[in-house]
């Protein structure tokens, strides 16, 4: 052995019962066997953890309770072991039990089974529970108890002894300290032990405020509740034990997080960093300095509430959506297969659709076709007459009768052109041409309306002779409606510019075969269009405005057939525009003929057929006068004639109506329904005619106020339009229309509901004429007729002694001009003022001569009259007899 082990160093040896001796040696521990003469050498494996905890063995000793059974063996770095000889294994006490330091250079046992041992930072002595061999308190001693220092290492040989007295000797670098364990004596007291202070995200915790979580001193806190976000905390604990509150031990347990206690020596704080949502107890215990502890210790519950996608709710939120997807899922597939199957019901009704919808557009067309013969023959016959009659008034009436045929025609047209487009059959004959002339002539036509309308319109062109591929009858169909639409919307006083310019941009029509082409632009200051109509704008029958009210008429096929004849030219048609500032419509037609099929070109100047034009008189203003000429009385001399208000924006229908009015009442003419109402709320007519779709107040819009205004409310009104459904006509009676003409409708029909109408409205003032007092319970008329007899009569009646209150005083009192209270008191009672205020104050002295309330003087007096005289007059005219024998023939 020696040879093999030739450089140990022996630090110690113990010689056991049996020849067994323990040798504490530098590469482990060594036994020895006289009896055997044999060496066995125990090492650490760090494999097992039972095996010696370190090589360098630094002492030995037996246990003096079971010398034969346990061996106490002390190392340099690897603390203290316990061995088991019978097992062979090694039971280690380190730092982590308590000691002072895992260097332990001597080991000695008192007289009451206590370990006692040497190391490098003080003396310690451990008491073992012998039957579970764990530490049940470990004490350490240093400088501060008496030592002579605290370094009791020795690098050879044994640095401590027993005497035969009990007492322990150790030595070190400085001497030895001698001293008998029963003199030492121990602190039997368990300190109290408490929770001083917290610090949450490292930051110390404001008493009582707002967002404290701290109402009151930890000390006193059983319970905290923190946010997910504030969960890193540092705990100050303290021992209450003075005798040296330096050598006070401290274990702490976070339950719920730690598994075991931690033991922190002398350290006075706890420190956890980013605990999870939940809820805790911090727990500390404390030791005095001679290692008895405080079992009970203090704790202190913690609550770290979970962040809001991790509470409850949020928890029935995510269950809710996981069964709303689920449902959603479901839903999604149910729906797909229903969509399936619609696509396919689709597909088919999309077929059948097309396949109805070429049969439609085929009988359409054959149906236009067929409205062009009979209208051929109507217009020929028309001007066939026009040119025979020399009366200007039949001459007016057959040049209305042309001018809306050839609009008809013209619409035909229009229809039968977007067939054509839409079966593939509108082809293009093309022949090259200088287009300058032609654009500066249609231009041209449209110059007497624009002087009517004090519009400027303005023709420009950068050259003379410009020759592009066109066909005549479909370049003047397209100037036509873009021409017309910038008239029709330019309010008086605007401008109309046409400019004609070369444009020289390759990029400008990028899917023609060439780099120029024919730049016109027509730029108007008109009315504009909304900036979320303007993607629809070339969209057939599309409309901006479809309302009762629109200021225009239309159909909405011209500027959707203008922009396919100019792309079947190999064109492009753009349009912008902005609201109130006006509209630029932009025609690029690119020159040369690269761009044509050879199907598409002829030979020779374009040729010119029938186009919009020839429907289209020297073009001039329609509208009529607002104020008809004065018509010729056709009644009896001196009788005054009824007033019928005509509200119809299309001048030609407003003439016709007239025409078969004028001989026969006074007419008033409005062009819209706005320019009606007051027009009926100023003249009070007898009658109005109003067409429904009108502009700015449409007849359902004008009838429903005429209702509501007490000055009108009496009139009838008598609704006309085009639309022939029983909901437009169930909606114009609702709203207090008195008849209803559905167009077209005859000029008979229209004189028979006129008269009518006037002549019940005459004969229900008739059956009041007669009557000396209109009382309003008597009174017969519709309730707000009956309010306003009313309010007339208790105005009289306050004035009936007020000699100089007539229809001045009484118009203003009821809040109208005399001439309308004159109409309105004519249409309702046929009476006038002075005629119902004469008749209430001669009642009223009848009442008071038969009641003998005085004289006959101040009876007149007292009603009004200023002459006994002029009183007795009126009284026989109107009772027939004096009113002396007034009371005789009232008895009799």
């Amino acid at each position: 052995v020696s040879e093999q082990h030739f450089d140990f160093y022996l630090y110690d040896i113990q010689n056991g019962p049996r020849g067994i001796s323990w040798i504490a040696s530098g590469v482990g521990l060594l036994r020895f066997d006289e009896t055997q003469a044999s060496f066995k050498l125990y090492q650490h494996d760090p494999a097992d953890p039972y095996s010696l905890s370190n090589n360098q063995i630094k002492a030995v000793c037996l246990d003096p309770e079971f010398p034969e059974r346990y061996l106490w063996v002390g190392t340099q770095s690897g603390g203290l072991n316990l061995f088991d000889v019978e097992l062979e294994t090694f039971r280690h006490y380190t730092t982590r039990d308590g000691l002072p330091s895992n260097h332990v250079s001597a080991i000695l046992i008192d007289d009451k089974g206590l370990v006692w041992l040497a190391t490098d930072n003080g003396l310690t002595k451990i008491a073992i529970d012998r039957e579970t061999h764990e530490v049940k308190r470990v004490r350490s001693y240093d400088r501060r108890d008496g030592l002579h220092g605290n370094d009791f290492t020795f690098y050879y040989g044994q640095n401590a002894t027993k005497t035969v007295h009990g007492e322990l000797i150790f030595s070190g670098p400085k001497g030895f300290n001698i001293f008998h364990p029963d003199h030492i004596k121990e602190n039997p007291h368990a300190p109290s032990v408490a929770i001083s202070d917290v610090r949450i995200n490292y930051e110390p915790v404001r008493l009582g405020t707002v967002d404290s979580p701290l109402q009151k001193h930890i000390k006193f806190t059983e319970h905290i509740e923190l946010p997910c976000d504030r969960n890193t905390l540092t705990f100050e604990m303290v021992a209450l034990d003075y005798r040296a509150p330096g050598r006070n031990r401290y274990a702490y347990k976070m339950e719920g997080y730690d598994k075991a206690w931690i033991d922190n020596h002398t350290k006075r704080s706890a420190h956890y960093t980013r605990l999870p949502w939940g809820d805790y107890t911090f727990r500390v215990r404390a030791a005095n300095s001679d290692g008895i502890w405080n079992e009970q210790g203090a704790s202190l519950r913690i609550t770290i509430t979970p962040p809001w996608w991790r509470t409850g709710w949020a928890y029935v939120v995510y269950t809710l959506f996981f069964l709303g997807s689920l449902y959603a899922l479901r839903r999604y597939e149910t729906n797909r297969q229903q969509h399936r199957h619609q696509a396919e019901l689709s597909r088919v009704e999309a077929e059948r659709l097309k396949e109805l919808d070429g049969l439609k557009s085929q009988f359409f067309a054959n149906v236009s076709h067929e409205f062009r013969t009979p209208l051929t023959l109507i217009l020929g016959q028309v001007e066939s007459v026009l040119s025979q009659i020399r009366s200007e008034g039949m001459k007016q009436k057959l040049r209305m009768a042309a001018r809306n045929g050839k609009q008809l025609r013209r619409m035909i047209n229009q229809l039968l052109d977007l067939a054509k487009i839409d079966a593939g059959n509108m082809a293009l004959r093309a022949a090259p041409g200088n287009i300058v002339p032609l654009l500066r002539q249609l231009t041209g036509v449209f110059e007497s309306l624009a002087v009517q309308k004090n519009i400027a319109l303005q023709f420009e062109s950068q050259r003379d002779e410009l020759s592009v591929y066109y066909e005549r009858e479909k370049m003047e169909s397209t100037m036509y409606n873009v021409l017309s639409n910038a008239l029709k919307f330019t309010p008086d006083g605007g401008s109309i510019r046409v400019q004609l310019t070369v444009d020289k941009d390759p990029a400008s029509l990028k899917r023609q075969n060439t780099d120029r082409c024919l730049l016109m632009t027509v730029q108007d200051t008109g009315i504009g269009i909304p900036e979320n109509h303007l993607p629809h704008i070339f969209n057939r029958f599309y409309q901006i405005d479809a309302s009762h009210t629109r200021e225009q008429e239309g159909t909405g096929i011209g500027l959707a057939l203008t922009k396919e004849l100019v792309e079947l030219h190999g064109g492009k048609m753009t349009l912008e525009s902005e609201e109130g500032v006006g509209t630029t419509v932009t025609i690029r037609l690119p020159l040369g003929s690269d761009h044509l099929k050879p199907e598409q070109m002829v030979e020779g100047a374009p040729s010119r057929r029938a186009s919009a034009f020839d429907d289209q008189e020297p073009v001039h203003s329609n509208e009529q006068p607002t104020t008809p000429p004065s018509p010729i009385p056709t009644g009896r001399p001196g009788k005054e004639r009824e007033i019928i208000l005509i509200a119809e924006d299309n001048a030609d229908m407003r003439s016709y109506i007239a025409d078969h009015l004028r001989d026969s009442y006074t007419l008033l003419l409005a062009a819209n329904g706005e320019e009606g109402l007051a027009q009926a709320q100023e003249a009070i007519p007898d009658l109005i005619v109003t067409d429904v779709m009108m502009p700015k107040v449409d007849g359902h819009q004008l009838t429903n106020r005429l209702r509501r205004d007490q000055k009108t409310y009496h009139i009838p009104v008598i609704m006309v339009t085009a639309r022939a459904g029983d909901e437009e006509r169930i909606e114009g009676l609702e709203r207090g229309a008195d008849a209803y003409l559905t167009k077209p409708f005859s000029p008979r029909e229209l004189q028979v509901r006129v008269r009518k109408l006037i002549e019940m409205r005459n004969q229900l003032r008739q059956r009041f004429s007669a009557a000396t007092v209109i009382k309003p319970s008597k009174a017969e008329v519709p309730s707000m007729d009956q309010a306003f007899l009313k309010q007339v009569i208790v105005v009289v009646e306050d004035h009936l002694q007020d000699p100089q209150f007539g229809l001045d005083r009484l118009a203003e009192a009821v809040n109208m001009s005399t001439s309308q209270l004159h109409r309105k008191l004519k249409a309702i009672i046929d009476q006038t003022p002075g005629q119902l205020i004469r008749g209430m104050r001669l009642q009223r002295a009848a009442d008071l001569i038969v009641q003998q309330a005085g004289t006959i003087a101040q009876i007149a007096y007292q009603v009004g009259f200023g002459s006994q005289a002029h009183f007795t007059k009126m009284f026989r005219k109107q009772f027939g007899c004096t009113p002396t024998k007034y009371p005789k023939r009232k008895s009799a």
